[in-house]
């Protein structure tokens, strides 16, 4: 039986794919994506750069920019 951060990790899971299918539908069609983060400089991997066509951070920099958006 699942307990409650098992639940929880579902949903979060669930919630970030839902994020990432809209963002895929949404993207701009041929925007390409950086190599690079253009907050921190670190390489963005391969499957990012796919998942999210015409993408210009890393997961942890877009995290971050969007908890900002938020407040």
């Amino acid at each position: 039986m699942a307990d409650n951060a098992d639940i929880a990790q579902i949903e979060i899971e669930r919630q970030e794919a839902r994020v990432l299918a809209h963002r895929a539908q949404t993207a701009p069609v041929g925007e390409v994506s950086a190599s690079e983060c253009l907050e921190c400089g670190l390489e963005i991997p391969g499957a990012r750069q796919v998942a999210i066509p015409g993408t210009q951070h890393c997961a942890e920099c877009a995290g971050l920019i969007e908890r900002r958006a938020v407040r």
